[in-house]
């Protein structure tokens, strides 16, 4: 069990799904530079790791996938 984010980055069709945790979500804050959150939106928290995957999927982006850092 954890808290899971995931992030959909609209311009580029990519979904990532991250732990809380992650430096690149920090609890549905981004990495703090303002890029994350200018081109895209934070969902979440999840508290199920299937569940974030289920409704990342449910997003229809074509890039859908843990985030290679955290490896949710």
């Amino acid at each position: 069990m954890g808290e899971y984010w995931i992030y959909e980055h609209g311009a580029h069709q990519l979904v990532r799904v991250h732990k809380g945790s992650c430096l690149h979500c920090r609890h549905g804050k981004g990495t703090g530079r303002g890029g994350s959150i200018a081109h895209g939106k934070w969902h979440g928290p999840y508290a199920d790791r299937d569940e974030a995957f289920r409704q990342a999927a449910a997003l229809g982006r074509a890039r859908t996938r843990g985030c290679n850092v955290c490896r949710p």
